[in-house]
């Protein structure tokens, strides 16, 4: 609904300075020169030269209203060195295109958002250069709600104005229509049952008990008395009466936060908790009371609730005045959605309001007729791994809107962020005691983006950035210091262990391969001793070759062998402490999740290690080739057996007379056979160092 609200001030200090700057009424029309007022603040106490610019995109009402219930960018403005910007939409507040015409229907058709985000790009390149006289500076966009989406959106349009964004409360998906159209009313419904579990079946009744009173003139004299109505209840009021006190549960729904507010109305902390407090212990009286907390004024007058609420095309509510009509027309343009109650799912009665309704009041209002097909493609549709990055969505558990924003990531620099016991933008505001746990974690999570992004885009290093945070984060999370610091002392060493580890599966494998080619040779030579041979000359030349090669293997693994103990010893020393790595680890993830992204830059550091192990692979590969061609000579030899064989019937005299010699070489093979066995069992058992 459009936010109107007079602004509470609190503890947001006032602007450094406003103004007002002239932008083109029209961007896209090239032969329309004329522009308007458009309002801003400033505040810039703690700006720093090199600091960002932390712009807030100003939603449907006055620039007020979001100035001072925005306090976030004021926290982190001193730590950042920020400027913070805060921009007013067109159409609402002061910045009125066409003056006090500017509601007319033929004048309403600039109110387009892509008018809204041409406005603002062009106003922050224009500030960071004749104000700020620093064109370099990043910009963080900030936005809640409606504003939440034109943050993502100025993101995704124009990504060379706007480097990063947190888009709270942004429900994209529900204004593409693409979420349940049930959802909205059944999540204030859960809200409320998780006050009291009572509370639903409390309410449910009391409007049942509303509804049958309207039946009857005493009846409806006894609700205007009981809700403090000013005009007497007219039978044909039933359906603005029933949204009316709908409207009031939106109101409380999105502002229940865990104090007092005037965001959208003056509400008392946890509103929707009191409401269902009134209903269950008092009934119908119960939901007047609960109706009356958004409405009423606290100095006991009775409510108009035509002026109070004004029909409209957005189901959620309008506001009143003249950014209810601004808001009106947008919801008959760009902003589209459906929204249903069914008394089963929620806790109120059934009421539709489907595409077909929204066209018919839009028709006869503005001559409009909503589309839905444009926007899913001007504005980068759902799937914004292909568009952008570096956009925060976060939601809150107790936000309405919740089930309609994207509330799963979309990889690392499309961050979604849960605000447990978070009501609409909670997260967004300006600290308070009161704030639950879950928005303290939610604004730590949103900050780690927001510190890493821009000290990526001033040019710090990945790794050092993190580690600097880990160690600004001791203070809170004292445990993790040893785990920090030992991480950073045993990085490298751990980069070093992985390699040595990596050598040693290479070398085992390789002396395997190694083991069982000997094997191969010990049975060749077995083989060679008991067959009779001819051509002895040749054979023996064939000896002698297979007798280099393997002389050529065993030192080949006597090298091996003085490598491998180094590394065997190495590892061992370094094992305990790689275990003590890999806990601390573990241990720094659960407790520091931006430490964990330090680690993935252990994945470009294994990949330098796997380039240098592919001079290790080289070298044994010319060892395989040397056993390779050992085989190869063993498969010759052995064909050449295999001919002799074919041949010794016709030998047996020569060979006969060679007895003498081949006896010879039986003994020399004997001997060589028994070297190699014993070569082979020395490096399988790793006996005499040999591994």
């Amino acid at each position: 609904p459009a936010h109107q609200r007079s602004p509470h001030v609190g503890d947001v200090p006032k602007p450094t300075r406003s103004d007002v700057v002239q932008v083109p009424i029209d961007h896209f029309d090239g032969q329309n020169s004329a522009t308007f007022g458009m309002r801003y603040f400033v505040y810039d106490k703690h700006y720093r030269q090199g600091g960002p610019i932390f712009f807030y995109a100003g939603n449907e009402g006055p620039l007020e209203s979001f100035y001072y219930n925005a306090g976030l960018p004021f926290d982190w403005a001193e730590e950042f060195g920020a400027t913070i910007l805060f921009a007013e939409h067109r159409y609402y507040g002061q910045s009125l295109p066409f003056g006090n015409d500017s509601f007319k229907k033929e004048n309403l058709r600039l109110l387009q958002i892509n008018q809204v985000l041409a406005d603002y790009a062009l106003f922050v390149t224009d500030f960071k250069a004749k104000q700020l006289k620093d064109t370099r500076a990043p910009v963080v966009v900030f936005g809640g709600s409606y504003g939440g989406m034109l943050a993502a959106w100025l993101r995704i349009k124009y990504a060379n104005v706007f480097h990063m964004a947190l888009a709270a409360s942004a429900p994209i998906p529900q204004m593409y229509n693409l979420v349940s159209p049930t959802a909205f009313y059944q999540a204030i419904t859960e809200d409320a049952a998780k006050s009291d579990a009572r509370c639903p079946d409390a309410t449910r009744q009391a409007f049942a008990a509303v509804i049958e009173s309207f039946a009857s003139v005493s009846g409806r004299a006894t609700l205007s008395k009981s809700f403090s109505l000013c005009k007497p209840l007219q039978e044909t009021d039933l359906s603005h009466f029933l949204q009316y006190a709908r409207n009031a549960f939106t109101e409380m729904a999105m502002c229940d936060y865990p104090y007092p507010s005037t965001f959208l109305a003056l509400l008392p902390a946890n509103p929707i908790a009191v409401a269902c407090q009134h209903i269950i212990a008092n009934g119908t009286d119960g939901l007047a009371a609960a109706v009356g907390m958004p409405y009423s004024t606290g100095d006991g007058k009775c409510i108009d609730m035509f002026t109070a609420f004004v029909e409209c095309a957005d189901q959620t509510g309008c506001g009143t005045g003249d950014a209810a009509k601004a808001w009106d027309y947008q919801m008959c343009t760009e902003v589209i959605y459906e929204q249903f109650t069914n008394n089963v799912t929620d806790m109120f009665p059934p009421r539709k309001w489907t595409l077909a309704d929204l066209r018919i009041y839009c028709a006869s209002h503005y001559g409009t007729s909503p589309s839905l097909d444009f926007n899913r493609i001007a504005l980068g549709g759902t799937d914004l791994r292909k568009v952008t990055s570096k956009i925060i969505f976060s939601n809150g558990d107790l936000d309405p809107w919740m089930p309609g924003g994207f509330l799963e990531s979309q990889g690392p620099e499309l961050p979604a962020v849960l605000v447990e016991g978070g009501a609409h933008h909670l997260d967004l505001r300006l600290a308070n005691p009161l704030d639950p746990p879950g928005v303290l974690h939610a604004r730590q999570q949103e900050k780690a983006f927001i510190s890493r992004w821009l000290a990526l885009l001033q040019g710090a290093d990945d790794t050092q950035y993190v580690c600097k945070e880990i160690q600004k984060q001791s203070e809170r999370i004292s445990s993790s210091d040893r785990d920090v610091q030992h991480l950073k002392t045993w990085t490298d060493q751990l980069v070093d262990v992985q390699h040595l580890q990596a050598c040693h599966e290479d070398a085992a494998a390789a002396l395997k391969a190694q083991a069982r080619r000997m094997d191969a040779a010990e049975e060749q030579i077995q083989a060679i001793k008991l067959a009779p041979v001819s051509q002895s000359q040749f054979e023996r030349a064939q000896f002698d070759r297979l007798e280099q090669k393997v002389n050529s293997n065993i030192e080949s693994v006597e090298k091996w062998k003085s490598g491998q103990q180094a590394q065997r010893d190495l590892i061992s020393i370094s094992g305990q402490r790689l275990q003590d790595l890999e806990l601390a680890q573990s241990t720094l993830s659960e407790k520091a999740a931006d430490a964990q992204r330090a680690l993935g830059t252990l994945t470009s550091w294994r990949q330098d290690a796997s380039e240098k192990l592919q001079s290790q692979h080289c070298s044994l590969d010319a060892a395989r080739s040397g056993l390779s061609q050992v085989q190869d000579s063993l498969k010759g030899l052995g064909c050449s057996l295999s001919e002799c064989r074919r041949e010794q019937g016709a030998d047996k005299e020569v060979l006969a007379k060679m007895g003498s010699r081949l006896e010879m070489c039986h003994k020399y093979f004997s001997g060589l056979g028994k070297g190699l066995a014993d070569a082979h069992r020395q490096v399988v058992s790793g006996e005499g160092g040999m591994l």
